[in-house]
């Protein structure tokens, strides 16, 4: 059972790092206007539960390529999900929300993904190696692959339990990308790791919950 990665998108308010703003591109379409700030903390206030993107990335190996020998539990936002998470979470604990309380970070064109270790099999005996970097990888119609790295990373303790009982540690990734320079789904989240590169395809329907 992992027990931080429950809280991540609430965590990723707490670290989340001011991005330059941006104009044109991708980010000034990802931008949250006066309308868009109001729609977030209505819908987080509504719901009280956090908004964002979560999946999984994950990297086979093996006979056939049937085994995983790697997996993180991702989550990503980008201004309206950050936004929204923060009104959800004010909401829960009875407190008030308005456009006054929304910081300029919040609202900053960044796509803030986190990467957390998983287990590999369904008996939790076996988990995955810490995370060393986390980037997004598109194609481009000519077949050419771009790499986006991220602006800044930060990484996260976790204490993970087994079914048996032991602990075992790990540290997570946030990394922070710069929509200025990132791409528009469909594109890779990649977890570079020393087992096994693990990836998660992001499609362009998801694109409603990275905003």
């Amino acid at each position: 059972m992992v027990a931080a990665p429950v809280l991540a998108l609430n965590l990723l308010l707490v670290v989340a790092h001011s991005a330059p703003q941006d104009t044109t591109g991708a980010a000034a379409r990802l931008t949250l206007d006066s309308a868009g700030i109001q729609e977030a903390i209505a819908l987080g206030r509504q719901t009280k539960k956090a908004y964002g993107y979560s999946s999984s990335a994950w990297g086979s190996g093996g006979f056939l390529a049937t085994k995983r020998g790697s997996s993180y539990v991702i989550y990503a936002q980008g201004p309206f999900g950050r936004v929204a998470t923060a009104a959800a979470k004010n909401a829960r604990n009875y407190q008030p929300f308005t456009v006054d309380s929304v910081r300029a970070d919040m609202t900053a064109p960044m796509l803030t993904v986190i990467a957390y270790p998983d287990f590999l099999d369904g008996e939790n005996k076996e988990l995955s190696v810490s995370p060393e970097r986390v980037v997004l990888q598109a194609v481009t119609e000519s077949g050419d692959t771009i790499t986006t790295q991220p602006i800044r990373m930060d990484t996260i303790a976790s204490d993970y339990a087994n079914l048996f009982g032991a602990k075992i540690t790990r540290s997570g990734l946030i990394a922070r990308f710069d929509l200025r320079a990132g791409p528009l789904p469909p594109f890779d989240i990649v977890v570079v790791n020393p087992a096994k590169e693990a990836r998660l395809h992001v499609k362009p329907k998801d694109v409603q919950k990275l905003r």
